[in-house]
């Protein structure tokens, strides 16, 4: 049994260190998004028109908002899926 509690508290302590720290995670704005993915500005917009990414605006035809967590999932995920 103890060979199983060992294997356990590895695996719980190298999932502890991938997850994102949630003191780390914050909204960005379209130019900060755009550099954590080291995209250019002018793909983040086409992907936001195309709601190809996870973002959020602060009203119709507003700033766009993205979550740090939410684009490392996007990423993770094949940067795909639907959004918004």
């Amino acid at each position: 049994m103890a060979t199983i509690d060992t294997l356990t508290a590895a695996v719980a302590e190298r999932v502890a260190e991938l997850l994102p720290d949630p003191a780390e995670d914050r909204w960005l704005t379209t130019v900060e998004a755009a550099d954590y993915l080291s995209l250019p500005v002018s793909s983040i917009r086409k992907l936001t028109a195309a709601e190809g990414i996870p973002f959020t605006q602060d009203c119709d035809g507003g700033r766009c908002y993205f979550l740090r967590s939410q684009l490392d999932r996007w990423r993770l995920e094949g940067a795909h899926g639907p959004w918004n």
